[in-house]
């Protein structure tokens, strides 16, 4: 009865902690807990946004395409402003549906990010994703390796600009597994060496369970 909305924010900050020191379940837990305690209103999807995320990396493909059918009626292009709760679920499905391969669900929510992207946002709430990874994820998913190619180079800048070193990591392991998809081979000269800079990055900061994670969901060497 005395919920003020802050208390969901704590237990997907939490969630997010618990997901880079490699504490899959307890990250879970505190994710579910963040849904639970939302309130309606502007900020109502904030913590699914993080959620959705999460079960991707752990392969949980089926979960994260329900919750995309539950939602995307919410989220199609509409004529009114969008909360910002809407907008961070959105860039959360953006994310776990392209982590999954489930490209036309991340095509369908390009527009987000494209009308995001002029308002000169920078940052995901929670974990600090940059706004230009995911239009890259976007672009993409929709075969535009070459735009989706400078959303990579400006999330890249942003990232070694800002210091943002789990985030560059982030970026290096997408983009090892967008040229995967786009056709270079494995043990290719770019996917090994961005997967070999993400890994410097993440072994740097005692993240290597993070980093076994993320490569096994990306299917990368």
């Amino acid at each position: 009865d005395h919920n003020l909305g802050w208390i969901a924010n704590g237990y997907t900050w939490l969630g997010v902690a618990m997901r880079w020191t490699g504490q899959w379940d307890e990250a879970l837990e505190n994710y579910r807990k963040g849904v639970e305690f939302e309130t309606p209103g502007a900020f109502h999807g904030w913590s699914e946004g993080v959620l959705v995320t999460h079960l991707a990396r752990l392969g949980r493909a089926r979960e994260v395409q329900t919750l995309f059918e539950e939602k995307k009626g919410i989220l199609e292009p509409m004529g009114r402003p969008r909360t910002l709760g809407e907008i961070t679920l959105a860039l959360g499905l953006i994310e776990a549906t392209w982590m999954i391969g489930l490209t036309d669900a991340t095509t369908a929510l390009r527009h987000v990010v494209d009308d995001a992207l002029p308002t000169g946002v920078l940052y995901h709430v929670f974990d600090c994703r940059t706004m230009q990874l995911l239009a890259a994820l976007a672009y993409d998913a929709a075969g535009d390796g070459d735009r989706a190619e400078e959303h990579f180079d400006a999330a890249t800048e942003i990232a070694r600009s800002d210091l943002l070193v789990i985030e560059e990591a982030d970026i290096c392991l997408y983009r090892a597994t967008s040229l995967m998809r786009r056709g270079e081979p494995p043990d290719g000269d770019s996917v090994r060496t961005f997967v070999e800079r993400a890994t410097m990055l993440l072994e740097g900061c005692g993240m290597e369970r993070y980093l076994d994670l993320m490569k096994n969901t990306l299917s990368l060497p």
